[in-house]
Parts: structure tokens; C-alpha cells; sequence
């Protein structure tokens, strides 16, 4: 009970109190747990640093001292290295919740004396912030609160032998904590755990939150020396379940005790509500589950199980306090089938439960994805460097941050963020080339008091318009930022308008904050901003007529993914840019670093994300931390970005980078288009360097999006990749896309090479095959055209003299490749057939496998096949029967009669 409990927790993947999606999903599982147990189930709401959070609270009511309460609690939010993305908290807190789920499960069978509070406190590791609001409020109202019982971190010893757990408590809590010791003591012949009193007054976990006025204590594993704390590696597989379950049994015991347990036993065994779920779907072949717990032991002989009233004999496997039944059905049933589930059984007292429930067969696999696609990218930017330093004194000595930079009259224009010791403004810089600036100071001062901005002037961004510079800009009053309307006819004097986009209202996206705009203006004003509701970060939109008017558009165009790499923590801060396509660059928080990210968009509306544009760097370089706050500029041969830089030395900084026409295309996309089943839960990619490695299946990326992108493996890698692509439905069956995509790469030194690509479809020009080298002349010879074999392609010849105007994919390539980069290719996965006729034949290697000669001319007539060696004269070295041939190459071919070369590739 206590590990599955710890279990679902840390599935959740972090509680972080400043990751309201997590913990709000946390905070229902806890809820549901409580309800579903018949208690009064609340949640108890709460603000702290402009987030949202929230306690959970089960009450069982007392009978005869209804108004005296005793509380069991725990912190279920989480902590740790990069909290926002991974922060797991088996041990802390997930073993400590857990046991007041397990109190909740068992007590809530039973009558009391006094009221019985369980509680899930939020943001202890914001220091006691939940407990704090809650005890608060409970002071306030002097409630009759005769004990507390917090238990934090009770899962982790390493040494089976040791058999106690720590009572920390204050003088006050002393009867309290020895209590507790005597009842340990009591159950020591069924339980070893021994409960030992430490007098403690350290605040650090909730307890503390009730001192003085109550008494309270905490239970505590029995030595803090966890190498897990707060870390990734706190999880359940580095917990002792036995020693998290015996301490649990001692508060139990101890809770029970306390609160007055009424009479005997007169509840019937508790169950949880079975898989699969009532009401829902299962598969056609289901294993149904169900746990039966009770404090006092289950009557096995009682137990009785029927499916579609069949009496059935279910594995069962022992847990804390019951049994776990499985049953593996030996039918096969039809789509749609309704499956009737039935249990009974009694505890040793004759209290019984009689419990059933249904679910339909889902036997129709999902419909599978359709037209995978795969291309080279080029979306990550090439760093040129460190372009504005924060000076050692004046308006930017603490950070230079934020740009915002137009090219007019000229020359490159940045408006960006200045903060000095004690005020944030904003500043101004010209450059010819956009790399040597010249600062020029303050253009947009901090407001003074009373005025919107009068706490910070920041995060600008700005046109040129209607013969005017426009900005808008993110005012701060010391409450909440909004958006400020500024405009100057030379750039440097500016006046202050108004606020043009103000916070929304409760239960709005930017309900707190509405900030971090990028304007740009196509047929109209368009603004994508910032906004926090103490739910999270969102990237809002916003359009209008004139600049100053805005209508707000209703849900974000973009929020943070749990299931994305670079933004499972946050997003924040867009840059858009425009050129018949929306190009968005926003800030992404994985929990450790920011880094600039892009996605592109037909609509401004809805975005494709497509992955890293700015990496951070390496520790001593500017932007080891974080690389955001980007301004972009798109020309047709380049895209041009100055970014914000922070290497933890408490200054930011900006630097400059570019995507060049010549830049090495270094991403790979892979795309689809979506099932059109109506139930896809996602959609699971199998990757291999091979294509006999796609098989089994292991999955290598879950997705929810119809598209990622893989930075670094483009056309300077060269290794191979093969993707294949599957639907997954609610019950967990799928159907793969029969296209299987991929990509070759091979090194192309400088001279001439001999490659091959099988992705070509049909007739090519020679364009696209070769456009990830730099070459100035091809070959290929046919041998179907006996009187003119060779045909050549010379990239300085008029191409009137050029011969060589198409290839397919059975043609080998002679290139001449100006200087060493790696051949890419890429595209759909097809069986090829070669017609090779009696002679020499020069072809591209229709496998995609790595084969011996002997196993890939298997069945041929042939006598002789060579290589290329540019160590060898003429390039060429005959192979042996044993030598390896390799996708993306050509061989020569000589065969002895004419053939047909089959290459199944298609699996």
C-alpha cells in the first residue's frame, strides 16, 4: 500500500510547488484517495510568490469529542537539482504522504473518539509556506488541536538491522513524542520498529508550522545521511519499502490510539477500485487487478472472484495489510464486449464486502500514423560571441539583457534591458554591423512613484511605423508587470503613453503578470507576450488596429510540455519574426538551464515547435546558464540573433548568433500525419542505426506532437538513423506506420568520392541528392548508353555542356567534393530493384544493412566487385567475398550475365 503509494507520487515526475500542472495532478490523486475513502475531502488554497498552490485535507469527524482534532500530515511537494523537469521525491516527501494516504485508507473504516485531520501540505520546500497558511489559520481561529503528527522522510535505510525512527520534537511536544515511544513499545512483538524521542527544535518541515501553541512532532527516518536528498536519484528503487511501512504502522497505531478507536471491528475489508478501470476500457485479452486490504486479516477461505459470473482463480501476491489478485483471462474477447467483475470476501471477524464493477473491451487497434517524413534542419544557431558587456558602473553594471534590435536608416538599432544597483531601465545601442555597438545610456527611465512603471522599465521591443519608432515594453509596479505604450520620432526621446494591455481577470492566464511583448505589424499589430497566473507561464497573443487597442486571444498559443525535452519546466520570453511564415524563438526551462528554442507557425496562432536554436555553453563561457531573451532579424541569406547570456556570475549579458546559408544543416525533423483514431494517447518512435535494429521494437521517444527535431545528427554527423512511428490508443494497443524513414551519413573527404543515396524518389537533379556537400563536378557511367557511358556535371561549365542532368537511387555518383564534410541523405525506406546487365556496372547499394559481398550479391552472376580507395590508383580496390558494403556508397559490378539485384527493404 505504502509503495504503490510512492510510486504514483514519483510518477508524477516532480511536485515542485512552482509547477502548479504537476501539483495540482498530485493534489487530485491525494483528494481522490481521501474521497474515495469516505472523507470529508477539501482543498485548502493558498498564494505564495504569485503561485497558486494548495493543501489537501481529509477529515474524519469524532463522535463524542468532535471538536478536539488530531492531524496526521505530510508535504507532498517536492524538491531537487533541476526541480522544474525531474524532481521525484520517493523519500522526500513521497514516503511521508504516503503513510497519511495509508492512514486515510485504513482509519477511514473505523469510529473515533476525536476528529482525525489527514493533510497534504504544499510548498514546504519553500519553507513551511502550506503548513505556515494552514496553521495560521487555525491559530486564528483557536482550534482545539490536540496533537500534530508529520512524518518526512521515512523511507530511507540503507542498514536492515536498524529498527528505529526518530521523534523530533520541541520541549512543549514532549508527552506527545513519548507517547508515541510507548506505543511502539506496545506492538514491538508484530512490529520491530522502535520509536525513539529526540528532542529537536530545528523548524525545518511542518511540525514546526504549529509550535508553540500545539503540540507536534515529526516522524524522521533514523539518519539523515541520505545521499538522495534532493536529487534525481531520490527514488522509490533507493527506498526501504519494509522500514517506510513499519514506521507507517507506528503512526497508524499511534494516530488510532490517540484519537480513540470505538468498539471492535465492524468494517468490512477495504478495495481499491480495480483494473481494468470501472466503467472503462480494457483490452481484448484483460488482466484485471484488485487490491483487498484490512487491518485485521483477511478470511482467505472466504474470497470468491467471478468474471461474467464464472468463478475464477485469481494469483495472489501478499501487500501491507491484504492481497493483491490477478487474474490473467484466457478469452479472447470481441470489440465492445461488456466484462462483468465480482469479488467477495470477509476478514477474520465475518465482516465482508461484496464489490463489482464493469469495463467494455476496446478490441480495434488505432488507426496507424500515416506519411512520415524526415529532412535535414538548420534551426540551431551558430555563436559568434559576446557583442554588449554589463559595465563595471552606470545604467547596465549589473546586467545587459533583453534586446530588442531593428535594422533602419542604415544601421542595426537595440533597445534593451539595463539594470544598474539600484534601477531598471531601458537602454539604447547603434552598430553598423550588429556586432561593435555603441551605447548611448537611457532612453526609457524606471517611472517614479505612483506611475506603472515605477518598479521596473523593461524587456522592450520595437518597430518602425508609420514614420515614428513604436515600442512596447513591460511595466512594473512593484505588484504586477503590464504592458506600456512608448514612441519617439528619432529613437532616443521617447514618450510614455499608457498601458495598452493590462493583467486579466481571476482565472485568466495573465492574471498576475502580463509581460515580455514582441510586436511586429503584418496587415495589423500582432503581440505575443508573457503572461503568469500563479498556475505557470504562458505565451499569450494579442492583435490590433492600432497598436494600442488590443484584443486578447483566449487560450495560450503555447504552454510547457512535461513530455519535451528542453520546456518541461517553463516557457517564457518570444521573439517573433516574419517573412510569409511566423517564426517564433522562446525561452524553454527544463529545470537547470533556459535555452532559446523554435518553432514555427502559418498563423501566428498555432505553432509547430521544432526544437534548439541557442544552446547554453560550457562552464566559463557567458551563457553557461542560460541563453534567452532573444531578438531576431531575418535577410535572405541569414538569420541573425542576439540573445541574453548568464554564466552564474550574477551579470547578464548579450551575445550575437546566426543561421548562414552555408551552415551545416545539423537537425534532423522527423514528421507525420496523425492517426484518425479518436483515442490516441500518443504516438511511440523506435529508433536504430540500422534498419535490421528496428526490430524488436524498443521505444526511444514518446511523443505527443506530430513532429520533433534531433539537434546534432544532421549532415556533420556520420552515423545512420531509422525511425519508425506507431499509434498508441487508451488500453495501450497500437498500429506502426508502414513507412519507415532514415537518414546516411558518410564521411566525404576533400577529392573525389563514390557515393549512392536509395531515398532518391524517381528522376532527381543532381540539386537536391548533393545539397548537403560542396561539390564543383559529378560522374556517373551508364551503361545503357554504350556509345557515351560517362556522363559528367561541372558546376563552372555552362550547362549546356553538362551531360549529367538526373540520378535515381540504383545510380552511382562520382562527386569531386571541394573540402571534407559528411554525404547526407535522407528519406523513405523502399525496396529497390537493379537491372544489371553483362559487363561493368556502376550502382548505388540498394541495402540498408551493412552486408558482406558474398551476402548481398547473393544468387548474382558476378565475378568481380570494387571500391572505392582513394588510396588506390584510380580510386578503385577489388573486394573480397567477405568485405563489408555500406548504404550511402556505390560499387562496380562486373557481372557475367544479366540480372536483376532485389533489395528488400521494407520490413
Amino acid at each position: 500500500m505504502v509503495g504503490k503509494h510512492i510510486q504514483n507520487l514519483q510518477d508524477f515526475e516532480t511536485r515542485y510547488s512552482y509547477r502548479p500542472d504537476k501539483c495540482d495532478k498530485a493534489a487530485e490523486y491525494i483528494y481522490q484517495v481521501f474521497d474515495s475513502n469516505g472523507l470529508n475531502a477539501s482543498y485548502d488554497d493558498f498564494v505564495f510568490n504569485h503561485f497558486e498552490m494548495r493543501n489537501v485535507i481529509g477529515e474524519l469527524r469524532g463522535t463524542a469529542y468532535p471538536d478536539s482534532i488530531y492531524i496526521i500530515c505530510a508535504h507532498y511537494d517536492s524538491t531537487g537539482t533541476m526541480p522544474w523537469g525531474f524532481a521525484p521525491g520517493a523519500d522526500d516527501n513521497g514516503s511521508g504522504t504516503a503513510a497519511v494516504l495509508a492512514a486515510a485508507e485504513l482509519l477511514s473504516d473505523y469510529e473515533f473518539n476525536h476528529t482525525i485531520r489527514f493533510i497534504a501540505f504544499s510548498g514546504e520546500e519553500q519553507g513551511l509556506t502550506g503548513s505556515g497558511h494552514y496553521a495560521s489559520v487555525v491559530k486564528g481561529e483557536a482550534q482545539n488541536i490536540s496533537g500534530v503528527l508529520n512524518l518526512d522522510m521515512i523511507a530511507y535505510n540503507p542498514e536492515p538491522a536498524s529498527v528505529d525512527v526518530r521523534i523530533r520534537h520541541n520541549a512543549p511536544s514532549t508527552s506527545l513524542a513519548n507517547y508515541i515511544n510507548n506505543v511502539s513499545q506496545k506492538y514491538q512483538s508484530i512490529n520491530s520498529i522502535t520509536a525513539t524521542a529526540v528532542l529537536d527544535g530545528t523548524t525545518n518541515s511542518d511540525h514546526a508550522s504549529f509550535w508553540p501553541e500545539y503540540e507536534a512532532i515529526q516522524f524522521f527516518e533514523r539518519q539523515f545521511n541520505t545521499p538522495h536528498y534532493h536529487s534525481s536519484t531520490d527514488i522509490i528503487d533507493n527506498c526501504n519499502l519494509t522500514y517506510s511501512a513499519n514506521c507507517t504502522q507506528i503512526a497508524i497505531a499511534s494516530l488510532a490510539e490517540l484519537a480513540g478507536l470505538i468498539g471492535t471491528d465492524t468494517s468490512p475489508p477495504a478495495l481499491s477500485p480495480g483494473f481494468p478501470p470501472p466503467n472503462g476500457f480494457g483490452k481484448p485479452d484483460p488482466i484485471i487487478s484488485i487490491e483487498i486490504t484490512d487491518p485485521a486479516p483477511l478470511n482467505i477461505s472466504t474470497m470468491e472472484m467471478q468474471v461474467d459470473g464464472l468463478q475464477v482463480v485469481p494469483n495472489q501476491e501478499i501487500i501491507p495489510l491484504g492481497l493483491n489478485l490477478t487474474y490473467d483471462t484466457p478469452l479472447t474477447y470481441p470489440d465492445g464486449a461488456i466484462v462483468n467483475v465480482s469479488i467477495f470476501v470477509e476478514d477474520i471477524h465475518g465482516n465482508g464486502i461484496n464489490y463489482s464493477w464493469v469495463f467494455m473491451i476496446d478490441g480495434i487497434a488505432p488507426q496507424p500514423p500515416s506519411n512520415p517524413a524526415i529532412s535535414v534542419t538548420r534551426i540551431e544557431a551558430v555563436k559568434q560571441g559576446l557583442v554588449i558587456d554589463s559595465n563595471t558602473t552606470g545604467v547596465d553594471d549589473r546586467y545587459a539583457w533583453a534586446p530588442s534590435v531593428i535594422f533602419h536608416d542604415n544601421e542595426y538599432k537595440m533597445w534593451y534591458s539595463a539594470r544598474s544597483q539600484t534601477n531598471f531601465h531601458i537602454a539604447y545601442a547603434n552598430s553598423t554591423d550588429g556586432l561593435n555597438w555603441n551605447k548611448y545610456g537611457v532612453v526609457i527611465a524606471q517611472g517614479t512613484s505612483g506611475e506603472p512603471d515605477s518598479g521596473r522599465a523593461l524587456y522592450p521591443t520595437v518597430i518602425f511605423d508609420n514614420g515614428e519608432y513604436t515600442m512596447w515594453y513591460s511595466a512594473y509596479d512593484s505588484s504586477h508587470y503590464r504592458i506600456m505604450y512608448a514612441n519617439s520620432t528619432d529613437g532616443l526621446s521617447w514618450t510614455k503613453q499608457s498601458i495598452v494591455l493590462d493583467n486579466g481577470g481571476i482565472s485568466q492566464y495573465d492574471t498576475y503578470n502580463a509581460y515580455m511583448p514582441s510586436v511586429i505589424k503584418t496587415n495589423e499589430y500582432e503581440m505575443w507576450y508573457t503572461g503568469t497566473n500563479g498556475r505557470g507561464d504562458w505565451l499569450l497573443y494579442a492583435n490590433s488596429t492600432d497598436g494600442i487597442n488590443w484584443n486578447k486571444w483566449p487560450e495560450p498559443v503555447m504552454t510547457k510540455e512535461s513530455d519535451l525535452r528542453y520546456s518541461k519546466g517553463r516557457i517564457c520570453f518570444s521573439t517573433v519574426a516574419y517573412d510569409g511564415e511566423y517564426h517564433m524563438w522562446y525561452s524553454g526551462f527544463d529545470g537547470s538551464r533556459h535555452r532559446t528554442l523554435y518553432a514555427n507557425s502559418s498563423n501566428g496562432i498555432y505553432w509547430e515547435r521544432l526544437g534548439l536554436a541557442v544552446n547554453t555553453g560550457i562552464n566559463g563561457e557567458n551563457d553557461f546558464l542560460q541563453a534567452m531573451w532573444c531578438s531576431a532579424i531575418i535577410t535572405p541569406n541569414e538569420t541573425k540573433l542576439w540573445y541574453s547570456g548568464y554564466a552564474g556570475d550574477g551579470k547578464y549579458r548579450i551575445l550575437y548568433a546566426n543561421i548562414s546559408m552555408a551552415d551545416y544543416q545539423t537537425g534532423l525533423e522527423v514528421n507525420w500525419a496523425p492517426s484518425t483514431s479518436t483515442d490516441i494517447l500518443h504516438y511511440e518512435i523506435c529508433r536504430a542505426n540500422s534498419l535490421s535494429g528496428l526490430t524488436p521494437w524498443v521505444t526511444y521517444l514518446i511523443m505527443n506532437d506530430t513532429a520533433f527535431v534531433e539537434n546534432g545528427i544532421g549532415d556533420e554527423d556520420d552515423n545512420n538513423y531509422y525511425y519508425r512511428i506507431r499509434s498508441v490508443d487508451k488500453v495501450g494497443q497500437y498500429s506502426e506506420c508502414p513507412q519507415i524513414v532514415g537518414k546516411i551519413g558518410n564521411n566525404a573527404a576533400q577529392g573525389w568520392n563514390l557515393v549512392g543515396n536509395p531515398f532518391i524518389e524517381g528522376n532527381s537533379t543532381l540539386a537536391g541528392p548533393l545539397s548537403t556537400v560542396d561539390w564543383n563536378a559529378a560522374m556517373i557511367y551508364d551503361i545503357y548508353d554504350p556509345a557515351h557511358p560517362w556522363k559528367s556535371n561541372h558546376t563552372d561549365r555552362p550547362p549546356q555542356l553538362n551531360t549529367l542532368g538526373y540520378v535515381n537511387q540504383t545510380t552511382g555518383i562520382w562527386i569531386n567534393v571541394v573540402a571534407p564534410e559528411s554525404y547526407t541523405s535522407t528519406g523513405t525506406v523502399t525496396n529497390i530493384s537493379i537491372y544489371l546487365l553483362e559487363g561493368w556496372n556502376l550502382v548505388a547499394y540498394p541495402h540498408h544493412d551493412v552486408k558482406i559481398v558474398s551476402q548481398a550479391l547473393t544468387g548474382l552472376p558476378y565475378d568481380i566487385v570494387e571500391r572505392f580507395n582513394p588510396a588506390a590508383p584510380y580510386y578503385i580496390s577489388t573486394m573480397g567475398a567477405t568485405d563489408p558494403m555500406y548504404p550511402g556508397y556505390s560499387y562496380w559490378i562486373h557481372m557475367t550475365s544479366a540480372a536483376v539485384w532485389f533489395a528488400v527493404n521494407e520490413l
